[in-house]
């Protein structure tokens, strides 16, 4: 892929841009909830489901008896949902070594306060976070990357619901893509975000090129992955009898009746599923059509990979996941921070791709607390915008001489 010369202070300048939308748009939204709405609105998750990906999840797990919190109530509301919810699709749709991790995590629960250590976790992954994006942003720029890595929608909606797998994704994805190498430790971190997120595959593309290298990377990935998938399964099954190969698949089916075609995966979304589903009929035929659709940024990403820019490449393979995935939690959009960090003001694809980033990490919930929000079709579309542009500013473009951009090999 080619490689748009730019100097330091360029990259800068989209950063500053970017911070400075993301900002107004919290701020806006913050606004038109309180004074429109009279704070019957939302820019966040539900109260009465806050941090429920993290402490809810893992006390459907079996295990001691919890410790006390500071915050009963909230525990007591959790556990009679998952009482209910047992019996509409459970917990065993989760992938193998995300149970692996909550089974870890499940004995402290019975030590100290589940919130607290809710606390304690979460802090450690916006600072591991924050330090990425710091780190591989230039010196000048440092500042205003490591202040659109705080504030931005997907962020706060991850630690609002407790979804710390989420920001796991997002981090082993950013060092992978940001590092451009073919190496072990980037096979180590594809391998952990896809068990745990199997459709982040298809944001690895910009790191791939048609030569040995790559196909030896892939295939090393690819075993490592299926090794550590099935190793968090053999091992889930003898902490915990009841997850089998056969109850994670049940459990699967469940969660495309119940979310990829019920109603739980309505909010909070941004997949091409998530807004034609209010138009198109539910069924699964309707979902692998949206799948398919979903994936044409990817098409582009790999047939115009000598011409496009790594930040271009990026910005496709994250719309291509974000719109395929028919179930695409908003918390996932973190990853869409990474183009803006490696974005050079000469890039052709400029402004397209820093208005798409900027879109989806800004919130967009001009809604009541009841009311399906607008965002579910929003974000979306300005990511469909945001492909056409790229496909616009690169489709004529003449490209002279220029050094082709590479991956390192394994070292």
């Amino acid at each position: 892929m080619t490689s748009i010369g730019a100097s330091t202070p360029d990259r800068g300048y989209a950063l500053r841009i970017a911070l400075a939308l993301v900002v107004a748009g919290l701020v806006v939204n913050g606004l038109i909830v309180r004074l429109w709405l009279g704070g019957n609105g939302r820019i966040l998750f539900y109260e009465t489901d806050r941090l429920a990906d993290f402490v809810k999840h893992t006390m459907s797990f079996p295990g001691g008896a919890l410790a006390p919190s500071f915050y009963p109530e909230l525990i007591a509301h959790f556990q009679s949902d998952i009482e209910i919810f047992a019996r509409v699709h459970g917990h065993f749709h989760n992938m193998p070594e995300t149970v692996l991790l909550t089974l870890a995590v499940r004995p402290l629960f019975s030590l100290i306060d589940p919130i607290v250590l809710y606390m304690i976790f979460a802090s450690l992954c916006v600072l591991i976070w924050a330090s990425v994006c710091h780190r591989h942003a230039d010196a000048e720029a440092r500042p205003y990357a490591l202040g659109l890595a705080l504030a931005n929608y997907p962020l706060l909606l991850m630690l609002d619901r407790g979804n710390l797998f989420s920001a796991i994704t997002a981090i082993c994805l950013a060092v992978a893509l940001l590092r451009k190498r073919q190496d072990w430790l980037a096979t180590m971190l594809i391998a952990v975000a896809v068990n745990i997120r199997p459709n982040v595959a298809v944001i690895v593309l910009p790191l791939l090129a048609w030569d040995r290298a790559t196909f030896a990377f892939v295939a090393r990935t690819f075993i490592v992955g299926v090794v550590l998938g099935f190793g968090s399964l053999a091992i889930d099954n003898v902490i915990y009898p009841a997850y089998t190969l056969q109850s994670w698949l049940r459990g699967l089916q469940l969660y495309n009746d119940t979310y990829t075609l019920g109603r739980f995966g309505t909010e909070y979304g941004s997949s091409l599923w998530g807004a034609l589903r209010h138009v198109l009929p539910v069924t699964g035929r309707a979902v692998v059509l949206c799948m398919l659709a979903g994936l044409l940024p990817l098409v582009l990403a790999w047939l115009w990979r000598n011409r496009l820019s790594y930040a271009a490449s990026c910005f496709l393979a994250m719309a291509a996941c974000a719109l395929s995935t028919a179930v695409f939690g908003d918390y996932h959009l973190l990853i869409f921070l990474v183009p803006l960090l490696i974005l050079r003001r000469e890039d052709p694809a400029f402004w397209p791709i820093l208005l798409g980033a900027c879109w989806v990490l800004t919130p967009k919930n001009y809604t009541p607390n009841d009311v399906l929000s607008w965002q579910v079709f929003l974000n979306p579309a300005g990511t469909v915008l945001a492909v056409l542009g790229i496909a616009q500013a690169y489709r004529n473009r003449v490209y002279g001489i220029s050094t082709p951009h590479t991956v390192e090999g394994q070292s």
